[in-house]
């Protein structure tokens, strides 16, 4: 049998990346329908499925293990349901309860070595 050519490169966590991608984008998108057009500059949160999406600049990502390290930290944190981290963007989107201090959030991300550059937005 013949195999695709890149095929065998794809690991287990590339696909669970490329899953947690397309729903964040799915999420964003619903999320923009529901907003109404006059709060662009709504809150920093935005409740949906999941919790609230919470979306941070982070600094100090360079490569897929770091994007590794801040998902499974924070997947260890009460109240996160779900994390998507980028190197490329660097941006962690983060799903948490509602209710849930961010503040946690950005302590465990300071504690992997990392720095949250500017306040969540949505």
């Amino acid at each position: 049998m013949e195999s695709c050519a890149g095929l065998e490169d794809l690991r287990p966590y590339s696909i669970r990346m490329i899953i947690r991608v397309l729903l964040g984008t799915i999420t964003a998108v619903l999320v923009a329908c529901e907003r109404p057009a006059d709060s662009a500059d709504g809150p920093s949160t935005v409740t949906h499925g999941i919790g609230d999406r919470v979306v941070l600049a982070v600094s100090g990502m360079h490569c897929g293990n770091c994007e590794r390290a801040i998902e499974q930290g924070l997947m260890s944190c009460d109240g996160v349901n779900d994390v998507a981290a980028s190197a490329a963007d660097q941006e962690v989107v983060v799903w948490i309860d509602t209710g849930t201090d961010h503040d946690v959030v950005r302590a465990k991300i300071a504690t992997l070595g990392f720095k949250v550059e500017r306040p969540q937005t949505n």
